[in-house]
């Protein structure tokens, strides 16, 4: 049990290494955070009719949030695959093969049709991340 604490913890330092080398190495056919960031506010503006200074504010509240979920996200694996660890230095081969099996049958039978989740994007009025485009980059002309 001890070892499996201590390697939560080197998995999740590791974690945080790798969410921050991710902002620097990303995969040619992956779109990067920023172009993220741009398509997103560019719908925002179309649909919302943003001012230039409210899309340059809302790119940079798009941005952090986005650099923040691929973080998140990269932590979620690292913990899933310590779980993995974990159950297999517990079961037995066969029981773990089993988990496996059980554990990929459970996605491969979610319906894809299922509508996502909104979150009311547009409803909330969350608070401005710290920060602004301190270089003054115009994205989004109107």
């Amino acid at each position: 049990m001890k070892s499996c604490l201590l390697s939560l913890l080197l998995l999740l330092s590791v974690g945080f290494v790798v969410a921050q080398q991710n902002d620097y190495q990303q995969p040619q056919q992956q779109k990067t955070p920023q172009q993220r960031a741009d398509g997103q506010t560019k719908k925002m503006v179309n649909e919302l009719g943003l001012t230039q200074d409210q899309a340059q504010k809302v790119w940079q509240v798009n941005l952090q949030t986005i650099q923040r979920m691929d973080s998140v996200k990269a932590q979620e694996q690292m913990i899933k695959d310590y779980k993995g660890y974990c159950l297999q230095q517990i079961l037995t081969p066969d029981q773990y093969n089993n988990y496996l099996t059980i554990e990929a049958a459970k996605h491969n039978n979610q319906p894809q049709d299922q509508p996502q989740q909104q979150q009311g994007v547009y409803d909330n009025n969350p608070q401005p991340a710290p920060g602004n485009n301190q270089n003054g980059n115009q994205r989004w002309g109107q």
